[in-house]
Formats: C-alpha cells, structure tokens, sequence
C-alpha cells in the first residue's frame, strides 16, 4: 500500500477538515407509537451553512401543530441552544392543512411533515452536533403534549443522495417569495370592528382565488379568524378577517402581519404594515 508522504498530509488534512459538512440521518426518536422524529442533515450551501431538517411522522389519525395553530392546539417549540459549533437556526414550516371539526378550526399536519433548517456554523474547520429539544400537540381524538431530545453529530465530508432527497423537497416545499401581479397581497385595510374586534379585507392576485387558503399571523396575543373570500373588482380577491385583540397590549397600528396564501398547488409568504 502507498503512503502519503509528511508534506503531502500536511496539505491533505487542513483540506479535510475545510470540506463541507458530512451528510447525516440520526436514528429514530419515539416516547410511544403516536409520533417518532429524526434529524438530517444533507450538505452546505455556499455560504457553508448546514442545510438540514426535523423530519416527524405521525400515526395514522394523528396530527400535530403550524406555528400558529388556529383556534386550539399547541405550536411546535424548537430549542436548539445545546448544539455545538451552532449559530442562528432558521426553521422553516411548509403551507399547514386546515382542519375544522366543528368545534375548531386548527391548523395541522398529518402524516409527515419536514421542517428544513438553515444551520450558521460559526467555525467552518471544525464539526458540529445539532441537538434539538422539541415540544409538540399530538392530536387524534385527545391532544397530548410530547417531548423529543435529539442529537446529530456532524463532522467534514461530502454531501449524501440520501439525505438530499429529504432536505431538498423540504425546502422546496415552503412558500415562496410573492409575484407582483400574479400571485400577491396588494394592501390589507381596516373595514370596521371595535377596538379589540378590529375588522381587515385582503386584497390579492390570488390564481383560483375562490380556493384559496388564507393564513394571517400577527402578534403573538392577537388572533385571527379564518378569512372569507368574495370577489373583487378589476380581477382581485378580497379576503375579509377579524383580528381578536382582547386581552393584548400589542397595538394594531403599525402592526406586521405575515400572510401565507396556498393555492392551485403552490404557495406565497408576504410581510404586511398595518395602517
């Protein structure tokens, strides 16, 4: 067998160690057969970030939580702060399903659901382990609460078919950014209400606007209901939608709201100012 001679390891294993980061799937975690979560981690992107998921998988007939997940139920909480050689964690969270039971008009995912994370990595030359503790809903006729510790070691290496074909249709999958003229919000007004009922109408370039879902979120103690559809003039859709204030100090003027928009199979995510 050859060896590499002292000078040429010299070169090789700084190079090693400058490599993108190794691909990694983790090993299944479960409390009970309601739920079971992994991590995965699929390359870097050019700025050297991690691009990685949380991939969870529910039993059939149960469901689990958006972010903001409607009239009841519990949103996902991520906590990554025991990861090393871990930055900023962005998570990403694909269009939600609405569920009505007539009781409750939530906001839900069935069967799988992966959400991509965009990993900073301070020290470029060194491996990381993404660990993650996440609190979740599980809901099937009763809704549980669950707790998942996970940790993924990842060290320098090269990207995995694998783990891209679970990363890659992730991100792929999130709202995309909007198209002025085809598929955007155009201005949200106030239309009435009381102070802590306060009334808004969306209007938007919306294809097959009539199906469309419309998600509003805004400030953690406000809360909005489902918003209805009627046709606009000149071709837009108006999508009118009561903010539930009560009980909050956050004031509507000059409020963000983050609007998501599902239709004819594709999806929009656009930041709005409150008048």
């Amino acid at each position: 067998m050859k060896t590499l001679p002292l000078a040429a390891l010299a070169v090789f294993v700084p190079m090693l160690a400058a490599m993108p980061a190794r691909a990694a799937i983790g090993d299944w975690v479960s409390n009970d057969d309601k739920a079971r979560v992994r991590l995965v981690v699929s390359g870097t992107d050019a700025a050297g970030n991690l691009l990685a998921a949380v991939e969870i998988e529910l039993a059939p007939g149960w469901k689990t939580y958006w972010r903001t997940p409607g009239d009841a139920g519990i949103p996902p909480i991520l906590d990554f702060t025991a990861s090393k050689n871990v930055g900023k964690v962005e998570v990403g969270f694909p269009p939600p399903e609405r569920h009505d039971d007539g009781y409750a008009v939530t906001n839900v995912y069935e069967g799988r659901v992966v959400l991509p994370l965009t990993v900073a990595v301070p020290d470029q030359k060194a491996g990381s382990e993404l660990a993650l503790k996440l609190d979740v809903g599980i809901c099937s006729d009763v809704c549980v609460p669950d707790h998942f510790e996970l940790a993924l070691p990842v060290a320098g290496g090269a990207s995995d078919a694998g783990a891209g074909a679970i990363v890659e249709p992730a991100m792929k999958a999130l709202p995309g950014k909007p198209e002025p003229g085809t598929f955007a919000v155009d201005s949200v007004k106030p239309d009435g209400g009381t102070p802590k009922h306060a009334k808004f109408v969306i209007s938007a370039t919306v294809p097959d606007a009539e199906k469309a879902s419309v998600f509003v979120e805004g400030a953690s103690d406000w809360y909005a209901d489902v918003p209805e559809y009627e046709p606009g003039e000149g071709g837009k859709a108006l999508y009118r939608f009561t903010f539930d204030t009560l009980g909050s100090k956050t004031p509507l003027d000059g409020g963000k709201l983050r609007i998501t928009i599902v239709s004819d199979g594709r999806a929009i995510e656009q930041w709005v100012t409150l008048p």
